[in-house]
């Protein structure tokens, strides 16, 4: 009569069938199992739980994991680092305003409605201002294209001129 093997729990499994399973050496799952404590059945162990013990030392990016310093020194350190980094970074916005490369966002907020609010206006004073040429051209449709043509182009020159207004603004640093 031969001998009767018995079939691991679901999720369970030999070190070496781990290791195949995994990718990684019987070395490094028996170290994972001996170091945390895992608890084996026999020949058995729980890959999930091989699994957590990976993922805190390795992280489930399979990178490892560093470990942080929270002594009063380390903490000091990293807190002067970091106000330094926020004092560089400060220092180089000011400069920047300083130099004319920034733009305030109230700048920005007014030019866009001041633009936005020409153009409206503009728009819907464009009907009663062209009606009487409009009138005038009856129905020939070159001479309605041309004051069409001409009122719009009008509106962008306008346009044009009220961008270039902005442009000198931004220089004097609002």
């Amino acid at each position: 009569m031969g001998k009767v093997t018995k079939k691991a729990p679901k999720g369970w499994g030999t070190v070496a069938e781990y290791a195949i399973a995994r990718g990684c050496s019987r070395q490094s799952a028996n170290r994972f199992v001996t170091k945390y404590e895992i608890q084996k059945k026999g020949k058995w162990v729980e890959f999930a739980a091989i699994d957590t013990a990976r993922n805190l030392e390795f992280g489930s990016d399979g990178k490892p994991v560093v470990k942080k310093d929270f002594s009063d020194t380390a903490r000091l350190t990293r807190f002067r680092a970091d106000k330094m980094a926020t004092s560089a970074a400060s220092d180089e916005l000011k400069y920047r305003a300083l130099q004319g490369e920034l733009i305030r966002r109230s700048a920005i907020v007014s030019a866009a409605q001041t633009v936005i609010s020409t153009v409206r206006q503009e728009m819907i004073a464009l009907p009663s201002r062209l009606t009487p040429q409009l009138a005038a051209c009856g129905e020939d449709e070159a001479a309605i294209n041309e004051v069409l043509t001409e009122a719009v182009n009008e509106v962008m020159t306008s346009l044009y001129e009220l961008s270039k207004i902005k442009h000198a603004d931004r220089t004097t640093n609002n």
